[in-house]
């Protein structure tokens, strides 16, 4: 998932990936990871909201996992956000 923020964000923005800050400067990685891949999908929604390197970022679970970057949802090509490990 945090690999996917970064992709959302550079999209967003025009640029690659590797040119953006660290995540880790903003957010817990490893944590947002696994809350996402350790907290089932039948538990309660949640929604994270955080900011990256000026951007608004909000990973929200209702029935499926949504992320939004400024406000647009981000198309996950049917594979970017798999939780499934």
């Amino acid at each position: 998932m945090s690999l996917a923020i970064v992709d959302a964000v550079a999209t967003r923005r025009g640029v690659d990936p590797l040119s953006l800050p660290p995540l880790y400067r903003y957010v817990d990685p490893d944590a947002l990871d696994r809350l996402i891949t350790d907290v089932p999908r039948s538990a309660t929604p949640f929604r994270l909201e955080f900011t990256y390197d000026g951007h608004d970022v909000v990973v929200e679970r209702a029935a499926d996992l949504t992320v939004a970057v400024d406000g647009s949802t981000v198309d996950d090509g049917a594979s970017s956000f798999n939780t499934d490990g």
